[in-house]
């Protein structure tokens, strides 16, 4: 049944909602970086369904496209941050699915600064997701767009210097290959949420 209302702003509470999933995968995978040892099984297990609640959501949101007369958004641009909010959670999952598959019994301490740079991303992003639903009236949402992007950046300087680190000629080959991967998962976690970020600003000025 098409939702005939002249518009149909439902697409903002998806938006939060989708949010509140990713700090809640984003704090999950924090606790189980913090302490594999303690951690690991329970909290991908965790992951895995929070996942499957980014999916849901991710259906909602296109059930939503569907079934709307008008959108208050452009469809096409709907869906790409539908899509790339999923995306996020995918990205958080992975990460600790390494952590599950290498068996990691301790996390170096560059991982542990890297999962708290997702935490708090994800905080920013949900903020972001309020502010996306005033757009024009927002006096917030360039900032939150900005400090994404500089928590981004301070991951880009972590994986470097993480990398960097790990040749360092004191650690084991099979310890170099593993943080390297892990390492590698953590930064395009992180990156994912740049990318969501710039797709909603690049949505909010073609919509000015």
């Amino acid at each position: 049944m098409f939702n005939l209302s002249p518009k149909n702003d439902k697409f903002f509470d998806l938006f939060s909602e989708f949010a509140e999933i990713i700090e809640e995968a984003a704090k999950t995978l924090n606790e189980l970086v913090e302490k594999p040892e303690q951690n690991a099984v329970h909290k991908f297990e965790e992951l895995r369904d929070i996942e499957h609640k980014g999916d849901k959501k991710l259906h909602e949101v296109l059930e939503e496209i569907n079934n709307s007369f008008i959108t208050p958004l452009d469809r096409e641009d709907l869906y790409v941050i539908g899509k790339a909010l999923d995306d996020v959670v995918d990205n958080i999952e992975e990460t600790g699915g390494r952590f599950m598959m290498y068996n990691v019994a301790h996390s170096r301490e560059n991982a542990k600064k890297f999962s708290q740079f997702i935490v708090q991303a994800s905080v920013e992003l949900k903020k972001l997701m309020v502010e996306l639903a005033k757009m024009k009236n927002s006096k917030e949402f360039s900032n939150l767009i900005i400090e994404i992007n500089k928590i981004e950046n301070q991951g880009d300087v972590l994986f470097r210097e993480s990398i960097r680190e790990l040749f360092d000629g004191k650690t084991k080959e099979i310890d170099i290959i593993i943080w390297k991967d892990i390492y590698e998962v953590l930064e395009k976690t992180a990156d994912s949420f740049e990318k969501l970020a710039n797709i909603i600003e690049g949505v909010v000025m073609k919509h000015a």
